[in-house]
């Protein structure tokens, strides 16, 4: 149930619907997992806490929540916290904000099936807000569903070649070098490196 007492969809059609809410698709997860329980079906819910979550003494993840009652465990939602990309991002924006800048681009459909937009509408509200400027690319696609992207795949595969040339030593020998540097100790005189990197 969500905080208006009503149940929380887990998704819905581009027009809007409700296809289905969360506790008929942890109940169809709960009948396909062994043992009745949801995180072991190796479905959505089961595959996210088998990532996520810690595990118990018995090496199974421990539930998110009770697979019968719903009662979450609060313990397990600090845990799931280290894989949130924005409070991670929040926490450590001054040391890593600076070498994000202009780095980080995404785009997601404004009518995304899974209501993946209102995650991304939380990040781009704290990178719009974070004191050190993000030059963040988020791009939200208007009446656009779950995998929407504004470009092509094509497209988007030529900016990244484009952006990862542009970083690119210029020859085979600077990569060495750069590889090299500081990772291995020479001699004064390596014919290798020219006198040691």
């Amino acid at each position: 149930m969500n905080a208006t007492g009503f149940e929380r969809p887990s998704a819905r059609t581009l027009s809007g619907d409700v296809d289905f809410s969360m506790r008929f698709e942890v109940s169809m997860e709960n009948v396909f997992g062994d043992g009745g329980i949801y995180a072991r079906d190796g479905k959505q819910w089961g595959s996210w806490n088998a990532v996520y979550g810690p595990r118990s003494a018995n090496g199974q993840a421990v539930l998110l929540w009770d697979a019968k009652s719903g009662k979450i465990d609060r313990s397990v939602v600090e845990f799931w916290k280290r894989y949130d990309l924005r409070l991670l991002l929040a926490e450590n924006w001054p040391t890593i904000g600076p070498k994000l800048r202009g780095k980080i681009h995404l785009w997601v459909g404004e009518a995304d099936q899974y209501f993946l937009n209102n995650a991304v509408h939380l990040l781009d509200d704290f990178l719009w807000a974070a004191e050190l400027p993000s030059e963040a690319e988020i791009l939200f696609g208007p009446g656009k569903g779950h995998g929407w992207n504004p470009e092509g795949l094509i497209d988007r595969l030529r900016a990244m070649q484009t952006q990862l040339e542009a970083g690119r030593p210029h020859s085979a020998s600077a990569a060495r070098d750069s590889y090299l540097r500081g990772r291995f100790l020479h001699a004064s005189g390596c014919p290798h490196c020219k006198g040691g990197l």
